[in-house]
């Protein structure tokens, strides 16, 4: 019997097919990057924007100085110099507040693995932890979730209907030692 344009595909085998589609997006992002990220360097958001090499999916245009993510997912690939020690993520990042409104809930991932959350209410650093066992890919893949993302329309500042999450400024990785710990 021939199946019709319009039958119904059984649970398991669409959840095949999106594992499928997922797997092969995952691995065409390993792939695409091929600039190799320099320990402390500061990737820049804004005009005098750097992070371009590394911006992935879910990102909006530069602005004067930070970079919006749009939708709820937005992903960096990082090709990363080898490293003995955990490492540290820094990012200077705004919310998309106003109405009611009041923070935005980002979830990091780093290599599918979380590795943070941040509640996201003001202005300012943020941080989190990297294992170095989870940096055995190369390029790593860094994605921020960002669950509470909103339009500035909805938020009351202006028509702009677009999904966005944080404002990303700065984002910088360093391997964690005692000496810079808490630089």
């Amino acid at each position: 019997m021939k199946e019709s344009r319009n039958s119904p595909i059984p649970v398991d085998q669409l959840m095949g097919k999106i594992r499928q589609e997922l797997e092969s997006n995952y691995s065409d992002i390993n792939k695409s990057a091929h600039h190799t990220y320099s320990w402390g360097e500061t990737l820049q958001f804004g005009d005098a924007d750097d992070s371009q090499s590394y911006l992935v999916d879910g990102w909006g245009a530069a602005q004067d100085d930070f970079r919006w993510t749009v939708g709820k997912s937005s992903t960096l690939a990082l090709a990363l110099p080898k490293s003995e020690s955990n490492l540290l993520l820094t990012a200077i990042v705004h919310p998309m507040v106003g109405n009611q409104i009041e923070s935005q809930k980002v979830s990091l991932k780093w290599n599918r693995k979380l590795i943070g959350e941040w509640t996201v209410k003001n202005p300012g650093h943020y941080h989190a932890y990297v294992l170095n066992r989870n940096c055995e890919d190369s390029p790593s893949i860094l994605e921020l979730q960002v669950g509470t993302a909103t339009s500035p329309h909805i938020c009351g500042i202006n028509e702009d209907q677009r999904i966005l999450g944080i404002g990303v400024h700065t984002l910088k990785i360093v391997p964690l030692t005692s000496a810079n710990a808490f630089e």
